[in-house]
Parts: structure tokens; C-alpha cells; sequence
């Protein structure tokens, strides 16, 4: 005797019931969820059939489908593009009993596409990824933890309130030379700065003036008093570990005679070398958020997109500009670090390397200097993964360590 069951919140629980019936022992689910701001649409597969469209429903009834999946036996798949609306859903349905994942945003439904169809693709490719082993169907991102996502939140919140105060001081600037005060205006807002502006103008009879810009320079005071105290909080969550020192990669020396064994406790390695200031590394490593993500030193290149990008067939190879398919954050403080630890540490093996380039006595410039400060901050990177992992000292890549 079947029992059906009335006025269940599950969406579409009839054609579920009957997609599980028909499957039999298979319980293996996959469900697709193209997400918005309330109404995310799902798509679900059951034991490799035809897509179930689910509608569009709000995220607490797809976290209660979940967990009514699991209560029937199913082994529930769940995945959703990476977009602006947090990691709290994907930890809510794995919290239900799913294995979530969160996947790059891709085109999935070509010129129709609509919630519906990237959802049902969604469900049908990740069907795919988990039964069939194709990994090549979707890249899924790493998902931070609570602690993580708080960290890389203060520098990103940083880079905001600085953007912020530009444009409000680029406005300011933009209305003094409107009105014929046609003068250097950098950082016109600073304290000393706006005093001698502000008495200027008042000796040239520009009141009114003052009167439009004064609330523009507050402002800017205050985000920059803001955006220090976000440069001390991303400083403070982010300290460099005690990292144990293991076995020496080839051409790396190391600071103890014998590389410590397994069992005992091996000294603290200092992981900022000389150059690379506080924030720069509170940055790096916050984005990074786990060095033991990279399993080579080919990963940490690729991760900040300083791998070079390729044409090739058959025999020949042809290799370009690097394809900047990585974190942009990390490049670009990299670079910036780079320059530093250029000058700073003339022992380095970037400036050994590139000696013409970077070394103290070089003389190229132009795009053959650029192009080789990129390459030491791929470099660095791959260095302060080897320092993070132990298998490397500052001393021994010919660094000098920070002194604060």
C-alpha cells in the first residue's frame, strides 16, 4: 500500500518519490542550484536520469530538501557557482547532510540561458564530476572557513575604503580646477595640506568654495583614519607560523647541519624576509588562507596567474605573456614586494638570475625589466611556499629576514 503524503513543503515531492521508486537501490542524487538574492532555482538528478526542474524556491526549502533527501537514504551532491552572496549556503546544506561544492562561474546554457537551464546543467555536469570521474566538467573552489573569510576581509575591506577616498578626493580636486584654482592638489585633504588650502582660499575671497569642499576633506580624513585601523587589524589576525624545518629540496642549503627528523621538534623558521613589509605579508597570507593546499612548486605560480600562456601543436611550442588566470591581489602585492626584495636583498636568486635587470650594477630597463620583476615575484611566491613548508631558509635562498 503506497502512503502519500499532503501538503509537504518538499518542491515537487511527487516526481521525487516516483524518480526514487524507479531507481531502486541506486540512491546517489545530484542537485544543481543556480543561485539569487532569494530565490535560487534547482534542477535534480536522480541516479543519472533526465533532470527533475525544481522551480524556484527559497534557500531555507532547499536546505529542507536536503535534509529529506538524506533522511531517505540518498547520498545528496549539491553544487552552485561561486558569485557575491557569501559561503553561509553552501555550509547550511552541507550542515544538512550534503556534499556541497562550489564551482568557477562558466557559460553553461549558450545563447538561451535562463535559472533553469544553468541549474539543470549544473545538476547534469556535476552528475558527471561525481559518478563518471570526468574532473575536467567543473573547477571547484576552495571554500574558506568562518576564521579565513574574516581575515582576507579586513585587507579587502581596506582596498575598498582607500578606492573610496580616492574618488571622493578626485572629486574634490576635479571642483577646485572646475572653478579656476588650478594648482597641485595631491592629497589636498591631509591636515597640513588642507590648512594652507583653506587659508588660500579665504584670502581669495573663495568662501563658497571652502564651504563645498570642507565636508569632501572630513570625509576623507575619516576613511583614512579607517582604512589604519583595517591596516592594524589585518596585520594583527595574520602572524607568521612556527614552521618546522623538513628534508631540503635540491640546491636549497640549510641552516642546520642535519635536517631534523620527524619525531623531534625542529626550531622556529622565520618566513618574511626582508622587503616583504607586515601588511604585504598579512595579505598574501590571508588569501592563500592554507599553504598545504600546493602539493609542487608548479601550483603557487599558477595559483597567482604568472604562468605563461600557450599556442602550441604538434612539435612546436610557442609560449606568451603570462595569462593572469589566478589571484590578482597576490600578483599584484608580489610585485610590489618584489621590487623591495630586489634592492634590499642583492644575494637573492631573482637577482642572480636576472643580474643585467635587477642587479645592483644593471643597466637594462624598459620591458625586459618588467618582465623579469614578474618572474621574481612568481619567484617569491614559490619561495615563501618552500619557507611555510619547511623545506627551505631564508638563508639558504640568499634572504635576509625582516626585522620587524
Amino acid at each position: 500500500m503506497t502512503t502519500y503524503t499532503l501538503h509537504t513543503p518538499i518542491p515537487c515531492h511527487a516526481a521525487i518519490c516516483k524518480a526514487l521508486n524507479l531507481a531502486g537501490q541506486e540512491r546517489r542524487v545530484t542537485l544543481g542550484l543556480d543561485l539569487e538574492l532569494n530565490t535560487p532555482a534547482g534542477s535534480l538528478v536522480v541516479a543519472g536520469g533526465q533532470p527533475l526542474n525544481l522551480g524556484k524556491h527559497p534557500r531555507s526549502l532547499w536546505v529542507e530538501l536536503v535534509g529529506w533527501l538524506v533522511n531517505q537514504g540518498c547520498e545528496v551532491h549539491c553544487v552552485q557557482e561561486a558569485c557575491g552572496f557569501g559561503w553561509e549556503f553552501h555550509r547550511e546544506l552541507e550542515g544538512a547532510g550534503a556534499h556541497s561544492v562550489v564551482v568557477a562561474p562558466q557559460e553553461l546554457s549558450g545563447k538561451r540561458k535562463t535559472d533553469k537551464r544553468d541549474a539543470r546543467m549544473l545538476a547534469t555536469l556535476l552528475w558527471d564530476y561525481v559518478s563518471r570521474g570526468n574532473r575536467a566538467c567543473l573547477r571547484p573552489v576552495r571554500v574558506p572557513t568562518v576564521e579565513k573569510q574574516q581575515q582576507r576581509g579586513s585587507h579587502r575591506r581596506r582596498e575598498q575604503v582607500i578606492k573610496l577616498r580616492g574618488q571622493i578626493a578626485s572629486q574634490g580636486r576635479s571642483l577646485l580646477w572646475d572653478h579656476g584654482w588650478l594648482r597641485d592638489l595631491d592629497s589636498w585633504w591631509a591636515p597640513k595640506n588642507w590648512e594652507q588650502l583653506r587659508a588660500d582660499l579665504l584670502a581669495a575671497g573663495r568662501t563658497w568654495l571652502v564651504d563645498m569642499i570642507e565636508p569632501m576633506q572630513r570625509m576623507c580624513l575619516q576613511l583614512n583614519g579607517y582604512s589604519e585601523e583595517l591596516k592594524k587589524k589585518a596585520i594583527s589576525e595574520v602572524k607568521p607560523p612556527k614552521t618546522a624545518i623538513k628534508k631540503s629540496e635540491p640546491g636549497l642549503i640549510l641552516n642546520a647541519a642535519e635536517p631534523p627528523r620527524a619525531s623531534e621538534e625542529a626550531p622556529a623558521a622565520q618566513v618574511r624576509p626582508k622587503g616583504l613589509g607586515e601588511l604585504s605579508y598579512a595579505i598574501i597570507a590571508a588569501e592563500v588562507g592554507d599553504w598545504n593546499r600546493f602539493k609542487n612548486r608548479g601550483q603557487p605560480g599558477s595559483f597567482i596567474g604568472c604562468c605563461p600562456s600557450e599556442y602550441s601543436s604538434g612539435e612546436k611550442q610557442k609560449l606568451g605573456q603570462i595569462d593572469r588566470m589566478g589571484s590578482s591581489r597576490i600578483r599584484t602585492t608580489l610585485v610590489e614586494a618584489a621590487w623591495r626584495i630586489c634592492r634590499l636583498n642583492p644575494n637573492w636568486r631573482g637577482v642572480r638570475k636576472y643580474p643585467e635587470e635587477l642587479g645592483p650594477q644593471g643597466t637594462v630597463r624598459g620591458a625586459r625589466k618588467r618582465k623579469a620583476i614578474v618572474a621574481c615575484a612568481r619567484m617569491l611566491m614559490v619561495d615563501l611556499w618552500r619557507l611555510h613548508m619547511g623545506t627551505a631558509t631564508l638563508e639558504g635562498l640568499g634572504l635576509e629576514p625582516a626585522t620587524t
